[in-house]
């Protein structure tokens, strides 16, 4: 899905223009949230524990790798700028969308006694790399 963020910005899959007037961001349509966190949470099966880091990380990486979206969590990703002409730039905010859901559904996979030395993660590169 990061890959293919020109393509979705010119359409969103739906036939329509997804470029919004004054800079607002562009919708959000139902197939992208499908294509993120249904998916997603149906097929994590373990937490991440005291004791099984390697099957975690197995598990979840090949599951980010499979949507494409490897770039987020290895820091690879260009993050497009916040701001074009002073106005907000769709590409930002459709990239902290992706962000965001990747951030919510690894946190989700992780134990609860772990989430406290996430604080203060701003990216899921950033929460990649402390896990």
């Amino acid at each position: 899905m990061a890959r293919n963020n020109s393509s979705r910005n010119a359409n969103n899959g739906n036939g329509s223009d997804s470029s919004a007037p004054n800079g607002s961001a562009p919708p959000t349509t139902n197939q992208d949230l499908r294509a993120i966190t249904n998916p997603l949470s149906q097929l994590t099966t373990i937490k991440l524990e005291e004791d099984n880091f390697l099957l975690w990380k197995f598990q979840v990486e090949n599951i980010i790798l499979g949507y494409g979206l490897e770039e987020f969590i290895y820091g690879t990703c260009d993050v497009p700028p916040r701001l074009i002409a002073g106005e907000a730039n769709p590409a930002y905010v459709l990239y902290q969308r992706q962000d965001r859901l990747l951030i919510s559904w690894l946190l989700a996979s992780i134990s609860t006694s772990y989430l406290p030395q996430l604080i203060g993660c701003s990216s899921s590169h950033q929460i990649w790399t402390t896990v």
